[in-house]
């Protein structure tokens, strides 16, 4: 057999399975696109502190939209000389289709991302296993035919029943009042709730998709829980 017909039988074997696994990927998004986010716990299959870059590829298929961050943590010990000084890491892996995206981060004793480009950083963070699942997010998209329309491709809710588009009125029944916010500017009124959940409210007009009375929630994060130390580092302007 020659080497161009061997290529193709090997191409004809290998475009099917492609194929295959990225069909596999979208059903597996689709069944995400509906679950339930727990605070401290996850979304599915996807576990906050345990899922790593590879996990999260085998459940939802991988991505293209990709991109890292790193920096140094300072900490009592380190600024005393009684400890090591620590570096973080974080990857971020978006899906667009269903408006989600994953935050895995984790520390180390020495710099861990040295190569240049953000794919390659990123290669190397999944490479050296430098973090897990630390964060899951959902926001509201854009409609593609009407830019300032907002919709809702994740359709599914926390575990006390709050989704995107649901009325502050809801939120504050079922959560009360948050341990903290952060009143931004532009991206609305972050609620920082101390079992590891981040509620976003923004007032939207009702041709956008929001309510005429009162904001909607247009984003929800879940992770571990807060500790009173990491409340108390939320941004001024909050309350």
């Amino acid at each position: 057999m020659s080497r161009t017909l061997a290529r193709r039988c090997l191409l004809g074997l290998l475009l099917p399975a492609l194929a295959l696994l990225s069909t596999l990927g979208c059903n597996a998004r689709s069944a995400h696109r509906t679950a339930t986010l727990i605070p401290g716990v996850g979304l599915g299959q996807l576990k906050i502190g345990v899922t790593t870059i590879d996990e999260a590829f085998r459940v939802l298929g991988e991505s293209k939209s990709l991109s890292t961050s790193s920096g140094t943590s300072v900490s009592h010990s380190a600024v005393t000389g009684a400890g090591p000084e620590k570096h973080w890491h974080a990857a971020f892996v978006r899906y667009p289709d269903i408006d989600l995206e994953l935050v895995f981060r984790g520390e180390s004793s020495a710099p861990g991302l040295t190569e240049e480009g953000q794919r390659a950083r990123f290669q190397q963070f999944r490479d050296k296993q430098l973090g897990k699942l630390y964060s899951i997010e959902v926001k509201l998209g854009h409609d593609p035919k009407e830019t300032s329309k907002r919709v809702r491709h994740f359709e599914g809710k926390t575990d006390q029943g709050i989704g995107l588009l649901s009325k502050k009125s809801e939120v504050d029944k079922i959560y009360g009042r948050p341990a903290r916010v952060w009143y931004t500017q532009f991206t609305g009124n972050i609620g920082y709730y101390r079992q590891g959940l981040n509620i976003t409210l923004k007032r939207l007009k009702p041709e956008e998709g929001g309510d005429a009375e009162e904001p909607v929630v247009v984003s929800i994060s879940v992770r571990r829980p807060f500790s009173q130390e990491e409340l108390d580092q939320v941004p001024r302007g909050s309350r």
